[in-house]
């Protein structure tokens, strides 16, 4: 069959158009970043995997495509006018992505923090207890980036398919798994509450459900067959024989973490502390898919980890960079805390990715970053990152920078991300970790490069 991705590039649709021309379907996309940024290295991997890309207003989509669109994708695209014209069959991506699930034995994972991360490790340890996973996915694995691919999506010919289910845009609500994982629940596109009904409805749709039981905002979830982990190792219930899952002993250092799980010490060569809680997470998951714990917990000592994940880019005397995809209150929350543990102090540069989430929840993170941020941290916020569309564009993050200000924290605004090499060096009082935050836009990886290049000069002096 054939197929036509409008915005190919995205993370999602990324993974979907690369595993249908893994699977030998005829496949097109389109992007408006190819446009912008025509010798990103993302177009030489989709085509490597046999996809024909075109900038977007540039593409004939074909008259016997299925087209696919996210919830991002407006009438007014180009193509998206053209599969109106011609009578296209035209599909959201989670309606495809539900038609694959169908065809697999599956594990889906969702939660506002650590999807990526938590179905990454899955797969992985699916993968080396033999069992040939397929994988879907929202961010890239490293150890299959270093393979050639983009890393968010693999075919293989086994049973399982693992993947992760969108509670953002409520589409989570759309997938039937076998096993079904939700790791947390937090303030981020949606509301509480309404995040809250969607997960209840995943979970009604599970076979078997994996639920944090530390978490008390997930108590309410209803199901039968419902397994309990505690990174905490307290559930809702005090009662801590619920809990199937637990973690203890926790220690970081540049190396990764050291911990138990069930009494059984486990090693994970990533820094963060919430990757303990994805990696019980994923541990309970594979146990339930009939792989044994002690086999888990032992295949979590390869996993490379995931892009832009609490990723190490540069380790100095002075200086360290971690490029992070942190971008809610939760998940700053979480990137700057594992970074002190690691340094006398963290500049944490952030660039929100929408006007729609920083309205909703920048008042959350300047309360967050006042009672986190210590004396030598500095916070620096630069401008929204925006390509376009529709969105009402009524808020700025300087008036968020300055806020927290006002609560007497070392915070700033900086207008021009490629003066924060400069302002690293005016402000770093080492030794420094530099952390750098944010979603959505495809050229922050290079940021991070850009930056690490420029510290590597000053480094030591």
């Amino acid at each position: 069959m054939t197929y036509f991705f409008i915005g190919v590039a995205g993370t999602g649709m990324s993974a979907l158009a690369q595993f249908m021309a893994m699977k030998g379907h005829n496949v097109f996309g389109s992007d408006r970043l190819f446009t912008l940024e025509p010798q990103h290295p993302i177009i030489k991997q989709l085509q490597a995997v046999g996809i024909k890309t075109f900038a977007q207003g540039k593409a004939t989509v074909p008259d016997d495509a299925i087209v696919i669109v996210s919830s991002a994708i407006e009438p007014s695209v180009p193509e998206y006018k053209q599969a109106l014209d011609k009578k296209l069959k035209i599909l959201h991506r989670t309606d495809l992505l539900k038609q694959i699930t169908q065809n697999y034995k599956t594990i889906a994972v969702t939660g506002t923090s650590g999807k990526s991360t938590t179905t990454g490790m899955i797969f992985h340890i699916l993968r080396q207890n033999g069992l040939n996973p397929s994988l879907i996915t929202g961010a890239p694995l490293i150890e299959l980036k270093a393979k050639g691919f983009i890393g968010n999506a693999f075919a293989d010919n086994g049973h399982w398919l693992v993947f992760e289910a969108d509670e953002s845009d409520g589409t989570a609500t759309k997938f039937s798994p076998d096993i079904g994982v939700i790791l947390n629940l937090d303030l981020d596109h949606k509301k509480p509450d309404e995040i809250f009904s969607i997960f209840q409805k995943f979970a009604y749709n599970s076979q078997k459900l994996i639920i944090n039981g530390s978490d008390s905002k997930l108590k309410d979830i209803q199901h039968n067959n419902k397994t309990i982990f505690c990174p905490k190792t307290i559930d809702f219930t005090h009662n801590k024989n619920n809990c199937h899952y637990q973690t203890s002993d926790i220690s970081m250092d540049w190396s990764g973490l050291n911990f138990k799980i069930n009494q059984k010490p486990a090693h994970l060569p990533l820094i963060g502390l919430h990757n303990a809680e994805n990696a019980l997470a994923a541990v309970a998951a594979a146990t339930a898919a009939n792989i044994r714990t002690s086999n888990a917990i032992d295949a979590l000592s390869s996993f490379k980890g995931i892009f832009r994940r609490m990723q190490i880019i540069y380790r100095g005397i002075d200086f360290n960079v971690i490029d992070d995809f942190a971008h809610n209150p939760a998940k700053i929350k979480s990137a700057i805390t594992s970074a002190q543990m690691l340094s006398h102090q963290v500049i944490a540069w952030f660039q929100p990715h929408g006007f729609s989430p920083l309205k909703l929840w920048g008042e959350l993170l300047v309360d967050t970053l006042a009672q986190i941020l210590r004396k030598h941290d500095i916070f620096v916020f630069s401008p929204v990152y925006y390509v376009g569309g529709t969105a009402p564009r009524d808020v700025c993050a300087r008036d968020f920078a300055e806020k927290l200000n006002s609560l007497g924290k070392n915070a700033y605004f900086l207008q021009n991300r490629r003066n924060l090499p400069d302002f690293i060096r005016q402000h770093a009082n080492p030794p420094t970790t530099i952390l750098l935050m944010g979603a959505r836009d495809p050229m922050l990886d290079y940021f991070a490069n850009y930056v690490s290049n420029y510290v590597i000069y000053f480094d030591g002096i």
